[in-house]
């Protein structure tokens, strides 16, 4: 596992992604550790783990929760500036621009 899931905070949306994630490397067929949450777009998938994060959240923890490749992140990511949902704070570093909106991402997580 990557070191930075111990580090993460023990919440229980967390610890559910966290057994997928584990799950998923017991049984490798499954390409994406978070395709069996149940949400309508990557781009929905993406900004549910990053509402976890309070504040600022960094492209390498999504890179390391999610498995997607750090170009896909940006280009979901820089997507999500343009529509106001996210904005950049430093290269690398996204906030939700609303705390209703990261709410509301929250909110979908199992």
């Amino acid at each position: 596992m990557p070191d930075i899931l111990p580090a993460l905070p023990n919440i229980l949306p967390l610890r559910k992604l966290r057994t997928t994630i584990e799950e998923s490397h017991m049984f490798p067929e499954q390409n994406n550790p978070i395709q069996a949450l149940d949400f309508t777009s990557v781009e929905d998938q993406l900004l549910c783990i990053a509402a976890m994060f309070e504040g600022n959240f960094s492209i390498d923890w999504l890179v390391d929760l999610t498995g997607y490749k750090p170009t896909r992140l940006l280009s979901i990511l820089e997507h999500e500036v343009g529509k106001n949902r996210l904005a950049m704070k430093t290269p690398g570093v996204y906030t939700f621009v609303e705390t209703r909106e990261r709410l509301r991402f929250l909110k979908q997580l199992p």
